[in-house]
């Protein structure tokens, strides 16, 4: 280990940092694209049809107000 210079010492350790690096922002982009899959199916299962169910909800509101006054 004494056989090599500095230089490919500093060399070896950039490119190790590198090669670190880039597994780590690797990593961490596919964990983003999990989560954001995760949140995908999250407002598809549960605000879509919240949303529906307010529509129906408003409908039928309007429609008993619509007959109260018929009557």
């Amino acid at each position: 280990m004494n056989q090599i210079t500095i230089r490919m010492r500093l060399t070896l350790l950039v490119a190790s940092l590198l090669a670190l690096l880039l597994i780590s922002s690797g990593s961490s982009l596919w964990r983003q694209r999990g989560a954001n899959e995760l949140l995908q199916s999250l407002y598809n299962d549960r605000v879509v049809p919240m949303r529906q169910l307010k529509a129906v909800a408003a409908a039928r509101t309007t429609v008993q107000h619509e007959s109260v006054h018929w009557r």
